[in-house]
């Protein structure tokens, strides 16, 4: 029930893929401290995780305005963490692909994270599209331009996994034939649609138990308790408080 139920879960993304790939390469989660004085997690963000532009800005705008602040509590920079970044996606090229070019792929301009798509490609150096700049020729993504196709090897997704290939999902927006490139590990998307399936809060109460079981180890940072009123257990120790 609790991932056939998922407004997030899309079928077209369990179809077998004869070259696998990684689906899920950036994380993200929404933290607090509790009364212990230890960390918690409160929401994890595994569709794409929004904020990081808005963050490197607001310091850079922050650092003009209070440079005497800055300087005195010693921040530290966020630059080497886009460095990391970068050459996390380079190192998730396709095999073969020693130069990837690298795409941010955006709704566009009407999308509230608008700036930060902007951000982000002029930060990383990174191509910034939306999905009518791409096509899918051979099996490979290629991006439009005024000198002919120029194929892209990973793409920073931005856009709904629904909305990625009108051929697969009911939308009608999208790439027609990217999920077939992805599957063909053609190219490699950050992260990859039906992602965002894994950070619903449901899942939470069970993210202990999956951990131990997957890897037989205990998570490092713990969650804050959740339960899921679905479960008879859950249910009944609610109703009792």
């Amino acid at each position: 029930a609790l991932v056939y139920g998922n407004a997030h879960f899309l079928r077209p993304c369990s179809a077998p893929a004869p070259r696998p790939f990684p689906r899920l390469s950036f994380y993200g989660a929404d933290l607090l401290r509790g009364a212990d004085g230890r960390w918690h997690v409160l929401a994890d963000r595994c569709g794409g995780a929004n904020g990081v532009g808005f963050a490197a800005e607001n310091r850079t705008l922050l650092g003009r305005i209070l440079p005497e602040a800055f300087r005195a509590m010693q921040v530290r920079p966020l630059r080497p963490f886009f460095d990391n970044w970068l050459g996390g996606l380079q190192a998730m090229a396709p095999e073969g692909v020693d130069n990837p070019r690298i795409a941010l792929l955006t709704p566009g301009v009407r999308q509230e994270t608008w700036l930060e798509h902007l951000f982000l490609s002029r930060e990383l150096g990174l191509e910034l599209v939306e999905p009518g700049d791409l096509t899918v020729r051979g099996g490979a993504v290629f991006l439009k331009t005024l000198r002919g196709l120029r194929r892209v090897d990973v793409m920073l997704r931005r856009v709904k996994g629904e909305q990625c290939d009108p051929l697969e999902f009911s939308t009608g927006s999208g790439v027609p034939g990217l999920m077939g490139a992805l599957r063909e590990g053609a190219v490699r998307m950050v992260n990859a649609p039906g992602s965002m399936a894994a950070e619903a809060p449901a899942l939470a109460p069970y993210l202990a138990a999956a951990a131990f079981d997957l890897f037989g180890e205990e998570l490092l940072l713990p969650q804050v308790e959740t339960v899921w009123l679905g479960d008879d257990a859950a249910r009944a120790r609610v109703q009792a408080t």
